[in-house]
């Protein structure tokens, strides 16, 4: 039996059977399921991207549906925000638990609707729409060089450009034909393809024009002509390398600055021999205009405008929209007039010329050639591809999970594993999830119609298939990455910003993993666990090359394998960005004393890459030990504290020369039988939030090294069904227990919030985990009984009546931190005026300001009492020197400035900017009145 009596008082410290901890499982407390994932339905399938014929929608007043859909599926706040990128385009309107998007005549494109969760507006899912037709709706113009939309235009007499035309939408043009006209050609003539030049001063109106069976569709652009350019031509043909150009200047004062090509002396120019053209610079008051000169047969052909469309058109490459006839050629000679000019094809399948227009057939390259009977013939390569209408990155800053946070970091490397192998390299891959036309997804290198581009080419390089490298000059830095489609109807691009760290992200070389047990037959993705396991305990390469131990950068939700798979008790080697990402063991926790980050530290290790005296910081990440799928808070309760664990217990290093801190910042520790342990240190936790836990939910104990050291700023506390911290001082194992244990040392800084707030006719004690051992669980549950009446003697007790919060029918005490003397007295002083360097030498040193908390004496007799007459309690806590009488015991609440709690009963939070300010110490909303 003795044997049995142990094993119960050291599954928990024994502290926690005789104090405030154990006041309360109450009926009233709540298991409050967070919200993890969020997607969006569409008569029951998951979209993310949907293709919408906008006819179709306004004809008929149709709407798209749309449903949420959330992991846990019992998430306790199902409440959902909708909003639209561009309420030009869409507009939304609540159905039900879901959402109707109708869209707006005339108006192509894309837009996103996102749905926020209220819980946790952290976590949100798009639908992007892109919007299009089988009828032109409208034609917008465009400038080439500046991709501004344009409803006017200044050219200088002489000069030559193109603008461009958009059909909207673009897929509804096929074999139409857009005309392009002059109100008066004395001042502006326009090709068939929107090239312009001035020929006179003034103003004129350039029109464009699609017929088709829904009518005509017109846009006029005003364009007005004033100035002069430097050069009579952009285009120059000349017979012989060296040219004279001093004919075709505006003025005297036009120098030539540059010849790519060839030479210049004054304004004669030389064209290279082993080259057939040259670009010469002009200049004339620091503005600057580029000329082309062309070395050809008298008798050549020439494309016509071919310079300006490389400038415009085609600054990319010679690209013509598959399956229109949208594109106008012509040749001509420079010298004298050719007739019967004849187009042939070397692929005609691809492509061909159809009445002076390029049809494109089929995607591919051709070579499209103009010959005419004593003439020397003109080709030119055209590459026939679809028009890019949209684009879309995996990457997306609508989607990421900021977590508390709300910052998503990417590490210098990523770390990947294919089953066998591990591989940490110095790039990742930009993936394109989305693209319009769908059918370019099906492509073999869909690559080839992008290319990417960066904010910063020195602290970034990019290679093929968007293969990104940072510099570690990066480091600290931000930089947006842009994919832009070659070929686009209306500069189809997508862009990213990465914050970039030192470390290494895991889990991004697999697909989003998320599991919820009450629906998922499977298990999910182990491979980020396997990576994250690997750089903790195994890799060291980039301390050998840099000197720095990086941290481990979570870009994936992980969740630990079952035990049968990988023991998971890995400890905490590295710092941790989080990401806002969960790591959860929920299938590897068998018992409550199980954990996530092992038990301790691998302080051999650290001090080798860390030091003595350091540091590791665990960021913006969601732990929990354990998922209840309960929906009843008594069984969700019983869930936790069978199977809750506790995920992380810090114990101190024997060596006194070796002190290295953990700081939790920014986390989210949920659904565990305890969260924290620490039975050494230092611990900080900073901006954290604690909820759901069947035991106290930071358990701080002593340790023979040094004081046991814990720092709690700015966190908040709930629905935990026992005190939010709980500690004690001494060691229930040894000889001497008044002696071996140091003091505690805990600050409190900034404002703590406490929604834990117990109902003083409620308490119904039930606080133990259960076991396979039926005299055990017997005893568990003897002991749980008696607890809750020691539990009612002490809130009754009048003499804590300064712990009672009376409301206006009822009565709450607020369970905050509690101090219990169960093997000695804490001896416990509030800002003790002594060296910082005594705090937890010779007395518990409790650091706070008193603006924000007050610490009362928390009378035990009641307590002492009922032990020395139990006859079942008295002995056991004899032979352990309990002593309720001697040692003392306190408990500090939050208070506002106004003297008074900072939350009441029935208060509630959801996890939004007002908490997250909270978080991060701005915004404090005020005291409770």
């Amino acid at each position: 039996m003795k044997k049995i009596l142990i094993a119960i008082l050291l599954l928990v410290p024994l502290l926690i059977i005789f104090t405030l901890n154990v006041s309360s499982t109450i009926v009233s407390a709540q298991i409050e399921y967070g919200v993890e994932h969020l997607v969006l339905k569409h008569l029951g399938e998951n979209v993310d991207y949907v293709v919408i014929d906008l006819e179709e929608y306004v004809k008929t007043n149709k709407q798209y549906l749309l449903f949420p859909e959330f992991t846990p599926s019992n998430a306790s706040n199902k409440e959902i925000e909708w909003s639209v990128s561009d309420a030009s385009m869409a507009q939304i309107h609540k159905s039900g638990n879901g959402c109707a998007v109708s869209f707006i005549k005339g108006r192509y494109g894309t837009v996103d609707v996102i749905a926020t969760a209220k819980s946790d507006t952290s976590k949100s899912a798009v639908c992007s729409f892109y919007i299009t037709g089988k009828v032109i709706g409208r034609i917008d113009f465009y400038d080439y060089n500046t991709l501004d939309e344009i409803d006017s235009l200044t050219i200088k007499l002489n000069e030559s450009t193109c603008i461009e035309a958009r059909p909207q939408p673009f897929a509804a043009m096929k074999d139409k034909k857009i005309v392009w006209s002059s109100s008066d050609e004395s001042v502006v003539k326009v090709n068939q393809n929107g090239a312009m030049k001035g020929v006179g001063q003034g103003k004129a109106t350039i029109t464009a024009s699609i017929t088709d069976e829904g009518g005509t569709v017109t846009n006029r652009l005003s364009v007005t002509v004033s100035g002069k350019s430097m050069s009579s031509e952009s285009t120059i043909y000349t017979t012989s390398r060296s040219y004279d150009m001093s004919s075709l200047l505006s003025n005297e004062k036009i120098k030539i600055t540059s010849v790519e090509n060839g030479t210049w002396e004054d304004l004669v120019v030389t064209i290279d021999e082993k080259a057939d053209h040259a670009f010469v610079t002009l200049t004339d008051s620091n503005i600057e205009e580029r000329v082309k000169i062309c070395l050809v047969e008298r008798n050549s052909l020439v494309i016509d405008y071919l310079y300006d469309y490389e400038r415009t058109i085609w600054q990319n490459r010679h690209f013509v929209p598959l399956g229109t006839e949208y594109f106008a050629i012509s040749a001509s000679c420079p010298f004298t007039k050719a007739e019967n000019i004849v187009w042939t094809s070397d692929n005609p399948s691809v492509a061909t010329v159809v009445n002076g227009r390029i049809a494109g057939l089929k995607e591919g390259f051709a070579v499209l050639t103009a010959s005419a009977e004593g003439f020397e013939p003109v080709s030119v390569e055209v590459v026939i591809t679809p028009k890019i209408g949209d684009v879309r990155l995996e990457l997306d800053e609508l989607g990421d999970v900021a977590g508390l946070n709300e910052e998503r970091v990417f590490g210098l490397y990523t770390c990947s594993y294919d089953g066998k192998e591990f591989t940490v390299s110095d790039s990742l891959q930009m993936r394109i999830s989305y693209v319009y036309p769908v059918e370019i997804m099906q492509s073999e290198n869909v690559y080839d119609y992008f290319y990417f581009e960066s904010s910063a080419n020195d602290l970034i390089s990019i290679g093929e298939n968007g293969y990104i490298t940072f510099s570690r000059e990066a480091i600290g830095k931000e930089i947006e990455v842009t994919v832009r489609a070659r070929f686009s109807e209306n500069n189809a691009s997508d862009s990213y910003v990465f914050k970039v760290v030192e470390g290494i992200n895991i889990g991004y070389d697999v697909p989003r993993v998320h599991y919820d047990k009450t629906v998922n037959t499977e298990m999910p993705n182990f491979y980020p666990a396997f990576e994250y396991e690997y750089l903790m305990n195994t890799y060291t390469d980039d301390f050998d090359r840099n000197g720095v131990m990086g941290a481990i950068v979570f870009q994936n939700n992980l969740y630990a394998p079952t035990p049968d798979v990988m023991g998971w008790w890995i400890q905490i080697n590295r710092p941790i960005y989080g990401n806002g990402y969960t790591i959860d063991s929920q299938l590897s926790n068998t018992q409550y004393d199980s954990r996530i980050f092992g038990s301790g530290l691998n302080y051999e290790r650290l001090v080798k890459y860390f030091g003595n005296h350091s540091e590791l910081v665990v960021e913006n990440l969601f732990i929990q030990a354990y998922s209840p799928v309960s929906d009843e808070s008594d069984e969700a309760f019983k869930e936790l504290k069978e199977r809750g664990g506790i995920p992380f217990r810090q114990s101190d290093s024997d060596d006194p020369d070796i002190e290295i801190g953990i700081t939790f910042r920014y986390c989210m520790f949920r659904y565990a039988y305890s969260h924290v342990n620490v039975a050494g240190g230092p611990v900080t936790f900073d901006g954290c939030i604690f909820s759901n836990s069947a035991g106290p939910a930071i358990l701080h104990q002593s340790s023979i090294y040094r004081p046991s050291k814990v720092v709690i700023r700015n966190c908040i506390f709930s629905n935990t069904i026992a005190p939010i911290y709980l500690s004690s001082t001494g060691d229930p194992t040894s000889e001497d227990r008044n002696l071996n244990e140091l003091y505690i040392d805990l600050r409190l800084e900034g404002e703590n919030y406490v929604y834990n707030w117990k109902h003083l006719d409620e308490v119904s004690l039930d606080i133990f985990p259960q076991y396979d051992n039926a005299m055990l669980n017997s005893l568990i549950s003897a002991l749980n009984n008696k607890i809750a009446e020691l539990f009612k003697l002490v809130t009754q007790d009048p003499k804590n009546s300064a712990l009672i919060y009376h409301g206006v029918s009822d009565d709450y005490m607020n369970f905050g931190f509690v101090a219990v003397g169960v093997w000695r007295d804490s001896k416990i002083a509030a800002n003790p005026d002594v060296p910082e360097s005594e705090y937890g030498i010779t007395t518990s040193a409790y650091i706070y300001d008193e603006n924000y908390y007050t610490m009362n004496y928390l009378n035990m007799d009641k307590i002492a009492d009922f032990v020395n007459n139990n006859l079942v309690l008295k002995p056991i806590c004899d032979a352990y020197k309990v002593d309720f009488d001697k040692n003392k015991s306190y408990i500090i609440s939050t208070v506002g400035k106004k003297g008074v709690y900072n939350t009441k009963p029935g208060d509630t939070y959801q996890l939004n900017k007002e908490t997250k300010d909270k978080l991060h110490g701005v915004g404090v909303s005020g005291y409770l009145e």
